[in-house]
């Protein structure tokens, strides 16, 4: 992160762009408010005011999914709607494990297989644990 933070520092133009953009992901990929809140804090580019906002909007959104309660079916739209937005940061991945969870814990681990293969593709290779969970979960079936 360090390096990142020099290079946005130091660098200009596209460099400096692409360096804080990637910086951006990877300082708010756990999705919590108190990351958002940092590195907004600390840059305000004009090229983040959209970033900015779709961020706390996802924000908003897991905040009502209340992702310390148990998942329940009535609210897979919710989930669905979240994760695909969220995606690839860490809490769309806790919400579809959540999602998952059932399917986990009676071994149906083809089900678990086929739900979150409809998510994949938004998180684009990016989380490192859905990937794990992924082979782990193929490895079994």
């Amino acid at each position: 992160m360090e390096i990142l933070d020099y290079c946005v520092k130091n660098f200009t133009g596209d460099k400096r762009t692409n360096a804080l953009l990637f910086y951006h992901d990877l300082f708010t990929m756990d999705g919590e408010k108190i990351s958002l809140d940092l590195f907004h804090g600390k840059y305000t580019d004009s090229l983040l005011i959209d970033i900015k906002a779709n961020d706390y909007q996802i924000l908003t959104m897991g905040n009502e999914l209340k992702m310390e309660t148990p998942y329940l079916a009535d609210k897979f739209n919710k989930y669905d709607v979240f994760i695909r937005t969220a995606a690839p940061n860490d809490k769309a991945y806790t919400a579809l494990v959540k999602m998952v969870q059932t399917d986990l814990e009676t071994k149906n681990f083809k089900s678990a297989i086929d739900k979150i293969n409809v998510y994949t593709a938004y998180f684009k290779g990016k989380n490192k644990k859905l990937n794990r969970l992924l082979m782990y979960l193929k490895a079994e079936e």
